[in-house]
């Protein structure tokens, strides 16, 4: 061979294996996270080595949305494409630091108990948590917050257990014993922690955010009535951030802020992301978050998670990394040495998490309510595939749908109102006499509004599901919720008051709500579903039908599955004008579409674009995907309890009751700045 061509070669190779072009922020989720580092700004600049190697085999693209901008995307985990933006003001005033804490890191969750001691006030983990500290050691002052925040792209973690990790993370894992109880022991899992950190994402949420904190003086508190500066904190806001949410004011020049405020408060400003960081130069800070966006939200498990073949090293690891994360040191902890039956040395049950808090309003389940334990766990065996076996915790039951029945769905949504109820009514069975609220806060009903409202567009829902299995929370935890719940779970309702009168009572009912939402999920049916979106214009509506709008989306969903012959058929069904007029999106929960999908391109907010025109596209192996639900299911439907139901005291019941509704319709109705 001659030397030219083995440069050429070598050349090749190289490019190959270096000449990648990866997603901006992949980085991410490659490495752990150090939750006690308090000298930097933000959790997306806490990252530490990288836990896993990159690989590229799949050669997985990703496409910015009205670009030529294509990414390589690593094998180890799926990236999409995600324009959204909110916009609020802190409709509480916070007195003390854990309450303004845990309202600010709710963008965040945690696979175990990270979430008090590592975002109390010990952390102090960015320049904006560290300047409330101050506020609330160092002055009398109260402190409420407002943001905007963007989201341009979700990164979703694969099955992390199968991913080859860096070798120095294999050495030092290697040199933890199962039962650290020396000193040189507790200097490897130091060394760990200093090298990874304590966590590793999951999930990311990737965009920036602008955020003010504004401080208020006890002197206008006592003269001014609460709602009074609550406006005002809005007012002043909205003012701030005015050049990329305004809200409802169409000129600066119409926000009109108390001078008394003005006088009795001062603002901080801090930005996540971007360049040109100023409130002179917002606009440019916000566009500059597409190609340099930092982490926003997330979830992370312990890197304890990491260790597979052996529960008990697992296990006494993660308690290791809560007491560093909590109070700094490794210090030392009892060790597991106990004998476990098979169940326990299984996963977890896909979907228990889901089993906690509820808020109608997003139509999405909130943080944990419950200690779910798997020390008295049964095992949980798949009728289909009884190779899979979880292990599922005392608080669970398990009830089998072995024969997966399929259900189709088909709704034409012509109204907001009307989508809001088919969509409420889709998404959770709520108890009878439970207060239900219109759920207009949910992403759903935001993307329907945008599209009704600013392009005149109807929409016609059509889906397919399949649930393997439903989880229902244990009767006796209703009867006896409160000695059933995390620690931080039953510290908030404990805390609860009788004297709604009394502002600082109100308060805990208020963040209570917030942390878990209006409601407890006590069943959710896990498995996966296929969703299509049909939009036409109003006025290509007015010249056909309704119905005939309702068959044709449903000719055109029937034709993803299956055979060519039986699209072939179908394709006869769909109508020249629904060809030129109709644009559909096709979204997937649970399940895995490699392989599944095949001429379905990936879009913007994780759907796949739909081409009517092409006939020799758009085909899906339903009984491929179907099998990859077992790997990877995905909540379906839940029912759901109002969460004054957990309460057993006649007046806290009642309180709860009146500050639910309360809370839901005020949500519901009042929402500054919001897109």
């Amino acid at each position: 061979m001659k030397i030219t061509q083995l440069i050429f070669i070598g050349l090749a190779f190289c490019c190959l294996v270096f000449c990648q072009n990866p997603i901006v922020g992949h980085e991410f989720m490659m490495a752990g996270y150090d939750l006690r580092n308090a000298s930097t700004k933000a959790i997306g600049d806490r990252v530490k080595s990288s836990i896993f190697q990159e690989t590229f085999d799949f050669k997985k693209k990703y496409q910015r949305p009205n670009t030529t901008d294509v990414y390589d995307v690593p094998d180890e985990f799926d990236a999409f494409w995600r324009s959204s933006k909110s916009s609020l003001t802190s409709s509480d005033i916070h007195h003390t630091v854990d309450d303004y804490l845990h309202e600010e890191t709710s963008s965040y969750s945690f696979g175990i108990g990270f979430n008090l001691g590592a975002f109390g006030a010990k952390a102090s983990y960015n320049r904006s948590q560290g300047y409330v500290h101050w506020v609330y050691t160092e002055t009398l002052d109260a402190a409420a917050f407002g943001y905007v925040n963007r989201i341009v792209s979700l990164f979703n973690m694969g099955p992390f257990v199968l991913f080859k990790k860096s070798g120095w993370f294999d050495q030092i894992m290697n040199a933890i014993p199962t039962c650290p109880s020396t000193e040189q022991d507790y200097a490897a899992v130091q060394m760990l922690i200093d090298t990874y950190g304590h966590v590793f994402p999951s999930s990311l949420s990737l965009g920036g955010y602008f955020k003010t904190i504004t401080t208020v003086s006890q002197d206008i508190l006592k003269k001014k009535d609460i709602s009074w500066v609550t406006e005002q904190l809005s007012l002043s806001f909205t003012y701030k951030a005015f050049d990329i949410s305004g809200g409802m004011f169409k000129n600066k020049s119409d926000i009109h802020i108390s001078e008394d405020f003005a006088k009795a408060c001062r603002t901080s400003e801090f930005f996540e992301g971007g360049t040109d960081q100023s409130n002179e130069t917002l606009v440019k800070w916000y566009e500059s978050l597409v190609g340099m966006p930092g982490v926003v939200g997330g979830s992370f498990r312990p890197i304890s998670d990491l260790v597979t073949n052996d529960i008990n090293k697992k296990k006494n690891l993660e308690q290791l990394l809560i007491n560093h994360a909590n109070k700094g040191v490794v210090g030392q902890s009892s060790c597991s040495q106990t004998h476990r039956v098979q169940s326990h040395d299984l996963p977890p049950i896909q979907g228990f998490e889901f089993l906690g808090g509820y808020d109608s309003l997003s139509q999405s389940p909130r943080a944990g309510l419950f200690d779910h334990t798997f020390d008295s766990a049964t095992m949980w065996s798949n009728p289909i595939y009884p190779e899979y076996q979880f292990a599922v915790p005392s608080t669970i039951g398990v009830f089998n749908n072995p024969e997966s029945v399929e259900q189709n769905y088909t709704f034409v949504a012509m109204s907001k109102e009307e989508y809001q109820t088919e969509l409420r009514d889709r998404s959770a069975k709520y108890q009878t006499g439970a207060y239900i609220t219109t759920g207009s806060e949910s992403n759903d009903m935001y993307v329907y509004a945008y599209f009704h409202d600013y392009r005149n567009e109807v929409m016609a829902e059509n889906m397919r599901m399949i649930t393997w299995y439903d989880l229902e929370l244990s009767p006796m935890i209703r009867f006896d919720a409160i000695n059933h719940m995390n620690p931080y779970a039953k510290y908030m309702f404990t805390r609860l008051g009788a004297d709604l009168n009394d502002i600082n009572v109100r308060r805990h009912y208020v963040q209570l709500l917030n942390a878990y939402g209006d409601h407890v999920v006590t069943r959710v049916s896990m498995g996966v579903r296929i969703n299509q979106k049909t939009y036409i214009n109003q006025n290509v509506l007015k010249a056909i039908s309704i119905s005939h709008f309702h068959e044709q989306s449903g000719w055109s969903f029937l034709g993803l599955f299956g055979s060519k012959h039986k699209r072939d058929v179908i394709d006869k069904q769909i109508t020249e004008q629904m060809r030129k007029n109709a644009r559909i999106e096709v979204k997937v929960d649970g399940g895995f579409t490699n392989g599944a999908f095949k001429g379905l391109k990936l879009e913007n907010n994780g759907y796949y674009s739909f081409d009517l025109k092409d006939n020799d596209s758009n085909l899906m192996d339903w009984d491929e995907f179907v099998k990859s639900a077992k790997d990877n299911m995905e909540p379906i439907h839940y029912e759901v309890m109002p969460i004054y139901e957990l309460i057993r005291d006649p007046v806290i019941r009642q309180n709860m009751m009146v500050m639910a509704k309360e809370y839901a319709s005020k949500k519901d109705s009042v929402r500054f700045g919001m897109f």
